[in-house]
């Protein structure tokens, strides 16, 4: 799981640098907690990268690949939807246990994006966000096959980029996001992994450097 992690870190950022070699281009990193409705109150993490081509002060388009894991505990049922159990000693007592078997979801969106953004001072924009794609889902169980999962899917968001001053090409951000995604496998089985995230990143790269016309005298630069 770690090297998953690493690779898409690693990746991120190589492609990210490449990017910037155009003029307006920002990469975006962030880390954060996802919520499914499939999965109920378990919580997963969600790397997100974006590769934003900033067409104005106002309008940006990026590609957007993330990594969302998810992990929980089921208990292991019969055909009937009765729980399996097994016998165990614990403590000295054998008893019958129910079975249970860890999950993991490995969810990779792969996302085109829109953003408006909104500058309100030099260093605050608030901004809006979606858009859409594919995901691909390998949905793991201890001691069974992999499922694998994909479809269409798509997001929507919203949050605010805070400039750091006299650092002109770095900002943070905050996030937050709904994400849709009703995943079937290849014998039409549907899961819905759909939920909210939270994200907190930062952005890098080259900004472009233009007032907006109706504020030429305000001290905004983007």
């Amino acid at each position: 799981m770690k090297k998953i992690v690493r690779l898409f870190l690693l990746i991120s950022v190589i492609a990210g640098f490449s990017a910037n070699g155009f003029a307006g281009n920002v990469s975006e990193l962030s880390i954060g907690g996802t919520q499914s409705d499939a999965v109920g109150d378990k919580w997963g993490m969600n790397l997100s990268a974006v590769w934003w081509n900033e067409i104005n002060y106002l309008f940006a388009l990026g590609f957007n690949p993330q990594f969302v894991w998810f992990r929980w505990d089921k208990y292991v049922t019969d055909q009937s939807g009765d729980r399996v159990y097994e016998q165990r000693e614990v403590g000295g007592v054998l008893d019958d246990y129910p079975v249970i078997e860890t999950a993991n979801a490995y969810m990779i969106p792969l996302h085109v994006v829109a953003k408006l953004q909104f500058p309100l001072t030099e260093t605050i924009t608030p901004f809006i966000k979606g858009g859409g794609g594919y995901t691909f889902m390998p949905l793991t169980y201890t001691n069974a096959e992999t499922e694998m999962y994909s479809g269409l899917s798509w997001t929507a968001g919203i949050g605010c980029q805070f400039r750091v001053k006299d650092i002109p090409n770095f900002r943070f951000f905050v996030s937050a996001d709904y994400r849709g995604s009703r995943l079937t496998d290849s014998d039409n089985v549907r899961i819905d992994m759909s939920g909210i995230a939270v994200h907190a990143g930062v952005q890098y790269g080259l900004t472009r450097e233009k007032s907006r016309p109706a504020t030429v005298d305000s001290g905004i630069v983007w």
